[in-house]
């Protein structure tokens, strides 16, 4: 291990060799002490080998192996197995940016109030050539929140605007303070979609995060990774219901109920506004989804209205869980 790692990058790792090697040379090339653990969760092709020989020439890089448990408990036990003060989770084909994890540790000693600290990020293919960005980067620098009904932009990476529209990166954009983390008990295996949003989203609950706007690091999207495969956006609303259910109090609930539905709102009337122009019955379909959507977050939030907040509570800071990994 390097000798006083400031931040510490965890890596779950399954079946990633296509990409791996890429991903552990972007790292390598970071300016600033870190520590890299890459947990090669149970994979059936050289993973482990690529990690392996990678950490064997750089001692900054170990590799721990378990069987396939998923990447929430991977993610879990790398970062057990770090010690510096915060943490990054980069996924296994993402390139981290020039600088960014200086740029991050930065604003994090910057800012002793903040829990966390994010970057904005570029959309790649297999071939690593700039896609279509869409709107998801876009609504990670321009965050959102609600006021009387309306979507009004903010400067504020915090619980509010995390709560109305998606203002996180993917993990490999993120540095959250160690403590913090394990305050929270880090990822909830529970959680199988989103848990990465689902975990900001709770850290938020403690203060603010700190936006970099000056470096940007590449995710790779292709078909067959998870948050696809997985339903992100449908993800994405059973994670806004989840927090709710682990608010610390009921102004939180309130907060996050009316900055997700005004959002859903928003999209459903944008929806059915251009099918009336395009005569779309895909878009009314979608827009009936989101009124769906907002139904499910209304139950979601009366039935957190009315648990007990010491449920909520224990939900919201569960004990922390010892989980075992080998090298």
């Amino acid at each position: 291990m390097p000798q006083n790692p400031t931040i510490a990058v965890v890596i779950a790792a399954y079946n990633a060799h296509a990409h791996l090697d890429d991903t552990l040379r972007a790292i390598a090339a970071q300016d600033v002490p870190f520590e890299c653990v890459v947990v090669d969760d149970g994979s059936t092709d050289d993973t482990y080998d690529v990690a392996l020989r990678r950490s064997e020439r750089d001692e900054r890089f170990r590799v721990l192996r378990q069987t396939n448990e998923g990447p929430i408990v991977a993610r879990n036990a790398g970062a057990a197995a770090t010690t510096a003060d915060f943490v990054l989770f980069c996924d296994a084909d993402d390139l981290l940016g020039q600088g960014q994890l200086a740029a991050l540790v930065a604003a994090l000693h910057q800012n002793p109030d903040s829990v966390g600290a994010l970057c904005g990020f570029t959309i790649i293919n297999e071939r690593s050539d700039a896609v279509d960005q869409g709107s998801y980067p876009t609504w990670v620098a321009h965050p959102v929140t609600a006021r009387r009904g309306r979507l009004v932009e903010v400067h504020e990476w915090n619980f509010a605007s995390a709560t109305t529209r998606l203002c996180f990166p993917p993990p490999a954009g993120v540095a959250i303070r160690r403590s913090v983390f394990a305050q929270l008990a880090g990822f909830d295996p529970a959680v199988r979609r989103s848990e990465d949003y689902e975990l900001w989203v709770r850290a938020a609950q403690f203060g603010p995060f700190e936006f970099v706007p000056d470096v940007t690091f590449s995710y790779r999207s292709h078909p067959q990774q998870r948050s696809r495969t997985s339903g992100r956006a449908h993800g994405a609303v059973h994670a806004r219901a989840t927090i709710m259910r682990k608010c610390g109090n009921r102004s939180r609930i309130v907060t996050a109920w009316h900055g997700s539905v005004t959002f859903y709102w928003s999209l459903a009337v944008n929806r059915i506004r251009a099918a009336r122009h395009e005569t779309s019955w895909s878009l009314v379909r979608a827009s009936l989804t989101n009124m769906g959507i907002i139904g499910y977050l209304t139950v979601a939030a009366t039935g957190a209205l009315v648990t007990p907040q010491r449920i909520r509570q224990r939900r919201l800071l569960p004990p922390a869980t010892s989980t075992s990994t080998s090298t």
